[in-house]
């Protein structure tokens, strides 16, 4: 939480407009830790692990091990957009996280039409310029690097 007092006082004040699971919840608290962190995402992908790590009773929404989704942009002569569920140590800029798959799935599909990028799974520049381009490429929402229609 970016304001952890604002997150800590919401549970604890009026029970008037809770639902009975948090009221549960706050009634079993007796104290709590919390954890410094150098940024949001650091906070929140802590959270993540902590959740999975834990598995506490009133929490589900980062239980069941989807995780948090991202925005892959990799490196190559031709980039490609991709959603992911964990970042890697490839060199790829990741965007992230975000808690709603939908969003994520929105933003690369944009994403490839404004930029008309490559949705293939072609190798640039090996297969450059080596093929007719695909349905994409006729329809125009793909640039076509397979057919050669752009250098870079």
């Amino acid at each position: 939480a970016k304001k952890l007092k604002n997150r800590v006082s919401s549970y604890f004040g009026s029970h008037s407009n809770h639902s009975l699971k948090v009221i549960r919840m706050v009634e079993n608290v007796d104290d709590f830790d919390y954890i410094l962190c150098d940024s949001e995402f650091e906070a929140l992908v802590l959270e993540c692990s902590l959740i999975k790590q834990h598995q506490p009773k009133y929490n589900i929404l980062l239980k069941d091990d989807k995780g948090y989704n991202y925005i892959k942009i990799t490196k190559e002569q031709f980039p490609r957009i991709r959603e992911c569920k964990q970042m890697l140590d490839d060199n790829a800029t990741y965007i992230g996280p975000y808690t709603s798959n939908f969003s994520v799935k929105q933003a690369v599909e944009e994403t490839l039409k404004i930029f008309k990028l490559p949705r293939c799974n072609k190798k640039f520049p090996k297969d450059y310029g080596k093929s007719r381009p695909c349905l994409n490429g006729f329809m125009g929402i793909c640039s076509a690097p397979c057919a050669g229609r752009i250098k870079q």
